[in-house]
Parts: C-alpha cells; structure tokens; sequence
C-alpha cells in the first residue's frame, strides 16, 4: 500500500513530535485517522493517548508526563519492592 500525500505529511508531523517527545512511542493509524502515543515510563498499564491532531496528542502527552510526575513525587507513597 502507498501513503497518499497526506499521509505522508502526517508521518513527517510524527518524526518531529518524536523528536521533541523521546520518552513516548508515536505513531500515525491511517485506517482511523488518528495519532497514538504509547508512554516509555512508568504509567499506568494499558494507557494509550489517540487523538486526531498533533497538537491534541501532544497536549494529552504533556498532561500525563504531569500527572505521573507528581504521582511519583507524593509524599507517603509506599515504595515497591
């Protein structure tokens, strides 16, 4: 199969969301028209961001690096051994 043009413009948007996110797995799903960004730190299992641009993916991506940030900052948290 061959990327039209436009996806191949969203594939260059990917390379350049990577770059500026190394701690993500970023990828274009042309059959649904959507981008998905799997976390490379501890997250919760499973968490998977999809959105239909980049700039929506990247948003939700700054939002979780955030909130797991802060999660493992919080005081009294028991340690895993």
């Amino acid at each position: 199969m061959i990327a039209n043009d436009q996806d191949a413009g969203r594939w260059e948007a990917v390379r350049q969301l990577r770059r500026e996110r190394p701690r993500w797995v970023i990828i274009w799903v042309a059959h649904i028209g959507k981008y998905r960004a799997y976390p490379l730190f501890r997250a919760r299992r499973g968490l998977v961001v999809t959105a239909a641009t980049t700039d929506e993916t990247a948003a939700q991506m700054d939002q979780i690096e955030r909130a797991c940030s802060q999660r493992a900052r919080s005081p009294g948290r028991p340690s895993r051994r």
